[in-house]
């Protein structure tokens, strides 16, 4: 996932890596062991799905 910023010459770019919002949901999810998925069209706009397993932290706590 990357976030796409405005340029000086009115282009968009990757440059600004993924911001500080999708750094931390990255973060939260990765410690979860669940996933992150992006869909996006333009003119409709994007979607984002998190899936966290509720099972993972079950077998955390046994353990």
């Amino acid at each position: 996932m990357v976030r796409h910023i405005h340029d000086e010459a009115g282009k968009y770019g990757a440059g600004a890596g993924l911001g500080l919002g999708l750094y931390i949901a990255s973060a939260i999810v990765s410690a979860h062991q669940g996933s992150i998925e992006v869909e996006s069209t333009a003119g409709e706009g994007t979607t984002f799905n998190v899936r966290i397993p509720l099972q993972v932290a079950a077998v955390a706590q046994k353990s």
